[in-house]
């Protein structure tokens, strides 16, 4: 079963009174959960193991079978409605669209749809999707010129189909509209119904405009309550861009759960979930959705006996084992015989004619996936089963590369956004090595937020990605610092101002060694 993701950002109409509770239906055996853990200040806590999360089915723990607490890139669409009602908020929404590419993975693949009383394609048809922003934000602007009705639930259906021909296993859809639908074919139930079937998540942003009186927030919030997102109706117009930009973060912030539920009856009954995090005296704030409808038991296609597999590098040896039986979920665990570390991997599932392509690295300072003689595992989902998984190319700690060579070139532009930043970083941290106290934290954060994503560089889109990722590497370092500080064990500032200037000069030390 695919995790789905949608972001909708619309004034949904026409539907009956009432308040469903958030629910999916599923014939699959695994139920997945996406999870938000934030601390009582509201900051997102991350890099939680999974020993820390339980999972509650009516009251009955269950055994987690799937985790993944990745910041991986996604397959992202926005839908964006251009019927004549949005004339006056189109420009705030093409920034509002730049916003969110801005903030969120830098190498997630883009697509966009438009409609009015017809839904149509930003992007041509021999390029689908894209992770170029500044050739998205072009190719939107010149599609949305507002006219005509809107149709908001055919949209969110189309979307959904598109999704599907993403090349990543979770994927996000984001919808802009002022609310309102006269002009679907498809209902406010059937599209509810939809986003069910593909364990859609949703969260709602209502564009209003104060002159007209046709949007309806409130089925905004049912239809997220549904999937167990949020809603959001942000009183300005101007406000849509910093909504956006907090809902990617979210996105990026989010640990995905999967369980075998103890009760195996395909009844279609709804069943309540819970999720606690243990987290010792800390108060936590945990929201994922409240419950699911079992499906009904069908025919289904009897899974592959087993996952070929094969590698580029006859150092790397590769498992593939299934999470669960009868679900398309599999844990994978790369074995490194090299006297090299790995630093990343681009690797390929199949099955028959159909395949996709993805990779994996660490998000914090260039670290290896693998040293000499170690193991890496991870989990993935996938829409329906496969039968090959291939490690298609492998970059080592030297910089070299084994397999085809877009991973390194992709890689290498990224090292130089790096580098620009890390010591942009090895400045500010040289600036606070004498000082200590909560007022020299807070003096760091601040700094450390400011710090900018431009600079004379090549490549500047994927450049500033880089940047970014040092830039989210460092805030992080500063949330865990700042959260041991209950502990007995805590660290000072300036201690952890010695230590963080070490581990990121040892970062640029790498990528110079490239």
């Amino acid at each position: 079963m695919a995790a789905t993701t949608i972001v909708t950002a619309a004034a949904l109409c026409a539907a009956t009174a009432g308040q469903e509770r958030p629910q999916f239906s599923t014939n699959a055996d695994l139920v997945v959960l996406h999870v938000n853990v934030k601390d009582k200040r509201g900051a997102y806590v991350t890099g939680l193991p999974q020993s820390a999360f339980s999972v509650f089915e009516d009251g009955r723990q269950q055994t987690i079978r799937f985790f993944s607490n990745d910041d991986a890139p996604v397959t992202v669409g926005l839908l964006v409605d251009s019927s004549a009602s949005m004339f006056h908020n189109r420009g705030l929404v093409l920034a509002a669209a730049a916003a969110f590419g801005e903030a969120s993975h830098p190498r997630d693949e883009r697509f966009a749809l438009t409609f009015n009383e017809r839904v149509r394609r930003a992007l041509p048809a021999d390029k689908p999707f894209t992770t170029d922003l500044a050739f998205f934000r072009d190719a939107l602007a010149r599609v949305v010129v507002p006219s005509g009705r809107t149709a908001l639930f055919d949209a969110v259906s189309a979307g959904l189909d598109y999704l599907a021909g993403g090349r990543y296993d979770r994927r996000d859809l984001i919808v802009l509209s002022d609310g309102g639908d006269n002009a679907s074919r498809t209902s406010f139930n059937e599209v509810i119904a939809k986003t069910q079937a593909s364990n859609a998540l949703i969260y709602t942003v209502a564009v209003t405009d104060r002159m007209r009186h046709d949007g309806n927030p409130k089925l905004l919030e049912r239809l997220a309550r549904a999937t167990g997102g949020e809603s959001f109706a942000p009183k300005n117009a101007r406000d849509i861009a910093g909504v956006l930009t907090h809902i990617a973060q979210e996105v990026r912030q989010t640990y995905t759960i999967g369980y075998v539920p103890a009760n195996t009856a395909h009844d279609g009954s709804f069943r309540h979930v819970r999720v606690a995090v243990a987290a010792g005296d800390r108060t936590l704030v945990v929201r994922t959705r409240d419950g699911y409808r079992a499906g009904v038991a069908s025919p289904a296609e009897p899974p592959p006996a087993a996952v070929a597999v094969a590698s580029a590098s006859t150092a790397i040896d590769l498992h593939v084992e299934r999470v669960a039986p009868n679900v398309p979920a599999y844990r994978f665990v790369i074995t490194n015989r090299s006297k090299r570390a790995v630093i990343a991997i681009q690797y390929e599932t199949s099955r028959g004619g159909g395949r996709a392509i993805t990779g994996r690295r660490k998000a914090d300072r260039n670290e290896p996936l693998a040293v000499s003689g170690g193991r890496y595992t991870f989990e993935i989902q996938t829409g329906s089963p496969i039968d090959r998984a291939a490690i298609t190319s492998v970059l080592w700690e030297d910089g070299s590369v084994e397999g085809d060579g877009a991973l390194a070139a992709d890689e290498r532009v990224l090292d130089i956004g790096k580098a620009v930043q890390i010591r942009r970083v090895l400045k500010l941290l040289h600036e606070f090595a004498d000082r200590n106290g909560e007022p020299a934290v807070y003096a760091f954060r601040a700094k450390a937020a400011a710090l900018p994503l431009t600079g004379e560089v090549p490549y500047p889109d994927a450049s500033r990605a880089g940047m970014q990722q040092v830039k989210d590497a460092l805030m992080r370092d500063l949330d865990i610092f700042e959260r041991a500080q209950a502990s007995r064990t805590a660290v000072t500032f300036t201690t952890w101002i010695a230590d963080t200037t070490a581990a990121y000069e040892e970062w640029l030390a790498r990528i110079a060694a490239r």
